[in-house]
């Protein structure tokens, strides 16, 4: 009774749901549903590695700075870690500063 007054107000409600014919509903019960397949976690993966391909394949000049950039702070580490320690604090003040 309650599902027949909530549909009879909207307007994409089946018929049966507004005191129509059931004979319908009770040919869809009897029609076999399609089925999806649900994506298996290597299904996902393979699609998050896609993604991850193409983005690598979109160098921007900006990805090919920072790159530049990341090898260049890699190597100084490795001479003198305490410098690159401050320059990397440095580096995040300014940030700090220049953000609204």
């Amino acid at each position: 009774m309650l599902k027949r007054l909530l549909y009879a107000f909207l307007p994409s409600a089946p018929p049966a749901a507004r005191g129509g014919d059931r004979s319908r509903e009770r040919a869809e019960l009897n029609t076999p549903r399609r089925t999806t397949r649900a994506k298996t976690l290597a299904d996902l993966e393979a699609e998050i590695e896609a993604e991850l391909d193409a983005e690598a394949a979109a160098v921007t000049p900006e990805t090919e700075r920072r790159t530049q950039i990341l090898q260049r702070v890699q190597e100084a580490t490795d001479g003198d870690a305490e410098a690159m320690a401050a320059l990397v604090r440095s580096w995040m003040l300014e940030d700090r500063k220049t953000l609204p």
